[in-house]
């Protein structure tokens, strides 16, 4: 932005110093440019660690379920252990989809070059 100072004795001085706050504030941008795209991709590792932690606890949950030796005594008891396993296996399949859904994420941030590349391929084996 030009500013009215023709005719100002230090009409140079000013222009220079004027020129010099552009160029310092035009060297900004490359910087912050660079920050923002470190900060979301922080952001996206941030995300996909949190949703990789809670399907480890899902599973965490549903694993003592599903290793249970228990057969039942009864007729009742037996019953009522095929329901329970009925409803974990119900609740498996409708989850499988969210655990595919996390392992695309992390793939799709690996092929994109993701700088914890290394370890979100360790997470997701993990996983």
């Amino acid at each position: 932005t030009a500013l009215p100072i023709s005719g100002h004795f230090d009409a140079p001085a000013i222009q220079e110093k004027q020129e010099s706050v552009s160029a310092r504030y035009e060297s900004l941008q490359d910087p912050l440019a660079a920050r923002k795209q470190k900060l979301q991709d922080s952001l996206r590792l941030q995300q996909l660690y949190r949703d990789i932690e809670d399907e480890e606890t899902w599973i965490r949950e549903k694993e003592p379920i599903a290793a249970s030796t228990n057969l039942g005594k009864d007729l009742t008891g037996v019953q009522n252990l095929l329901k329970k396993h009925q409803a974990l296996q119900t609740e498996l399949s409708g989850h499988e989809d969210r655990i595919k859904s996390v392992c695309e994420s992390a793939e799709t941030m690996m092929g994109q070059g993701h700088y914890a590349s290394d370890d979100i391929q360790t997470k997701v084996g993990e996983l």
